[in-house]
């Protein structure tokens, strides 16, 4: 990023005028995603779903929605969601989770998702929360690389697989005597 191009954005709350365009950026790296897994279409019932999910966390006290936006042209290139989560038993009574983290491709390795990621620990520490919390893809290394340089360490594994793909190891059944 060329000096002074990170002035050029702006990092702030997100507001119900920017629900559509919140929308559309997770949808897109949804399809980033479900590519890589073979499945190219999102239905018009998940695109009004995923509206509905993000007027609620505009509305939720316990959720932080917050975008990066380029003041030059208006359009919102970043976006993260923080939740203040509270004890499931695995993490520290009050916790921050960083919910979920987009960044528009063209705009990536610009420094910015640290923005929002000071954006969003701001509103944990306002909300009592001494740690926090986020998953990502083990398979995107861009990710892992932020949240290892944010000095975020794995502690917790999800593994995933396919029904279809599910290779079952039976103990070999023995013949009556």
């Amino acid at each position: 990023m060329k000096l002074g191009e990170k002035a050029r954005y702006h990092v702030r709350s997100a507001v119900m005028s920017d629900i559509s365009e919140l929308a559309r950026m997770q949808l897109d790296e949804q399809k980033e995603m479900l590519h890589h897994m073979g499945i190219t279409q999102i239905s018009m019932q998940e695109l009004a779903k995923t509206r509905d999910f993000y007027r609620l966390q505009i509305d939720d006290n316990e959720a932080r929605l917050v975008v990066a936006e380029d003041t030059e042209s208006g359009t919102i290139v970043r976006m993260g969601l923080g939740r203040v989560k509270f004890s499931d038993g695995y993490v520290a009574l009050e916790t921050g989770e960083v919910v979920y983290l987009w960044i528009e491709p063209v705009c990536r390795k610009t420094g910015l998702a640290e923005d929002i990621v000071a954006e969003l620990a701001s509103f944990f520490r306002a909300h009592g929360a001494h740690s926090l919390t986020v998953g990502y893809a083990k398979a995107d290394l861009e990710a892992e690389a932020l949240w290892r340089r944010l000095h975020f360490k794995p502690v917790w594994v999800t593994a995933a697989a396919t029904l279809d793909g599910l290779q079952m190891s039976r103990p070999e059944q023995s013949s009556p005597p």
